[in-house]
């Protein structure tokens, strides 16, 4: 792929994508591979905000099955597919590890009858899928199996445990260039650093757009019939800039997770939840031999570019893995990175903490 602006600018386009993330890649492979001639335009890096920030598993829609969203839960089901099936040597299974003390619905046999149910409505899920990424049936498994895998637990009024298998991608920014590579041969043109300005039209009918090339400040046109504003958290302000603020289109809530310098507890993701009252799901997974935690959500006011959790967070969170793993002594000395971005929400978020809301997991 050769960054080219003089040349882009000469070529009359179907379909300009604004927003280079992965949704925005994902748009512009999908219109290139359909003959569409495509102009991607990222005002920063490709997949460098909330993309590259992500906890790197790819679900399969197991939570859904609590609210008994079985669309969202077969669309993620194919999502997952898709990933291991196109990327054999960039993605690969995940085994996840819940461990059941009997309470609420963390029981042995409820939690047996959900993977049941999520290994008969995934039927399909190994089809076409190369024999090293494709996923085991789920399981619930003895307080001693649990303790074998993931040494750490708490054994007070351990049960057993549920085990099910998602997908992982370890270094997600690779595994976006390289769809975005595909969508480049399939006739895609993709910019970086050119931030779009504003749009070219005239009595409600789009023309194209005014870019800026953030490496010289100059400006460019660019022609097209159809623009798709795929910029996410900034959707609202490219909205605003163009017509209107239109607040139903990004309500925003703030998503990270920490990276520590500690050894990973188990090879497999751990999917714990501390010992208090209303306590939310957390996702602690190896990666690179270090210990990948998540995700916290919080709101958030307004769009930031680099959005950051404020220290009493942290703390908390910290805390919380704590309370949750007798002996681990987490502190902030052993914080390598917070990885953050910014999610929608379907309504505004109290101003309480709303801890792990995504990844909430039958608790």
């Amino acid at each position: 792929m050769i960054r080219d602006i003089r040349s882009a600018k000469k070529n009359n386009y179907d379909l300009i994508i604004i927003g280079g993330g992965f949704y925005g890649v994902m748009i512009a492979y999908e219109s290139a591979c359909r003959g569409l001639k495509t102009l991607l335009l990222e005002k920063n890096d490709f997949g460098s905000a909330t993309s590259f920030n992500s906890l790197r598993i790819v679900h399969g829609g197991l939570r859904y099955l609590q609210s008994m969203d079985i669309h969202r839960f077969r669309e993620s089901v194919g999502e997952r597919k898709w990933f291991l099936e196109n990327f054999p040597n960039l993605t690969k299974p995940i085994s996840c590890l819940m461990p059941l003390y009997g309470k609420g619905l963390q029981r042995n046999s409820i939690m047996g009858v959900a993977l049941t149910l999520n290994d008969l409505l995934s039927l399909r899920r190994n089809r076409s899928v190369p024999g090293t990424n494709r996923l085991a049936n789920g399981e619930v498994v003895s307080a001693k199996k649990v303790q074998k895998i993931f040494p750490g637990v708490d054994p007070k009024g351990l049960k057993g445990g549920a085990i099910w298998c998602d997908g992982s991608i370890d270094d997600s920014q690779i595994v976006l260039m390289e769809i975005l590579k595909a969508a480049s041969q399939n006739g895609c043109t993709p910019l970086n650093y050119v931030e779009v300005k504003n749009i070219i039209g005239s009595q409600n009918r789009i023309e194209g757009v005014v870019a800026i090339d953030r490496e010289t400040d100059e400006e460019n046109e660019f022609s097209a019939l159809h623009v798709i504003n795929a910029t996410g958290p900034w959707s609202r302000v490219l909205s605003r800039r163009f017509h209107k603020d239109f607040k139903e289109l990004f309500k925003y809530s703030i998503a990270w997770n920490a990276l520590f310098d500690v050894a990973a507890l188990s090879d497999h993701a751990l999917a714990v939840t501390p010992h208090r009252k209303d306590a939310k799901t957390y996702f602690l997974r190896p990666w690179h031999g270090k210990l990948l935690a998540g995700t916290v959500h919080e709101q958030l006011d307004g769009v930031k570019e680099i959005p950051m959790p404020p220290d009493r967070s942290i703390d908390s969170f910290i805390a919380d893995i704590n309370l949750t793993i007798p002996g681990l002594d987490l502190s902030r000395d052993h914080l390598l990175k917070i990885f953050s971005g910014i999610l929608p929400v379907k309504k505004a978020m109290p101003r309480h903490r709303m801890w792990n809301m995504c990844w909430k997991l039958w608790g």
